[in-house]
């Protein structure tokens, strides 16, 4: 399911324009920076990934960690910024994240928010998507903290590569572009 015409960023993308993901790994300002340097003087967005609002500037950011999502937004740099997540669990109910503004149902099951946060870019338009600080190799976050889901890395990335893997094969995914890592080797580089 694509996202409607009601989407608060449909007007955003007209046209086409370049949208950075920004994900929060330890390699994340390197590979943002070096993006930016590549696109100087072309308009494009910049879509944060959790915590990466706190570091940089962004227009819109994805989340599937709805509970944190509270607490980062509130320290975002860009407090203007769109939050957007898919469905809660069956526990949980919509009303229980007021701080998400844009819910993406159709997003469930993406692994990592990046690669969900992709998924819609893709459906938004003919955008170029670059990912950048998504390498999808063993390492900390941006801000040294070590992910529980990432404890015995090797078992959760391969997951999650499968599943961008096998996601991929329904998608045009030709406009996808990564930094560095597996994600640079599977999509290749943005150059």
């Amino acid at each position: 399911m694509a996202p409607s015409a009601e989407s608060p960023i449909s007007g955003w993308l007209v046209p086409p324009v370049p949208i950075l993901i920004v994900g929060t790994a330890w390699n994340m300002m390197d590979d943002f920076l070096r993006a930016r340097n590549r696109l100087e003087g072309i308009p494009h967005r910049v879509w944060g990934i959790n915590r990466t609002c706190q570091f940089i500037a962004t227009d819109f950011n994805f989340t599937l960690d709805r509970d944190n999502a509270s607490y980062w937004k509130s320290v975002a740099i860009n407090k203007d910024a769109i939050w957007a997540s898919a469905q809660p669990g069956a526990t949980r109910r919509l009303e229980d994240y007021p701080w998400i503004d844009l819910w993406l149902s159709w997003l469930a099951g993406s692994g990592t928010s990046a690669w969900a946060a992709c998924k819609y870019a893709l459906e938004t338009g003919d955008n170029e998507v670059i990912l950048c600080g998504v390498p999808l190799e063993p390492g900390p976050y941006a801000d040294g903290v070590i992910g529980r889901s990432f404890d015995g890395m090797t078992g959760t990335l391969n997951k999650f590569r499968q599943i961008i893997v096998e996601q991929s094969k329904s998608l045009d995914v030709s406009r996808v572009r990564s930094m560095s890592g597996w994600t640079k080797e599977f999509f290749g580089e943005f150059k």
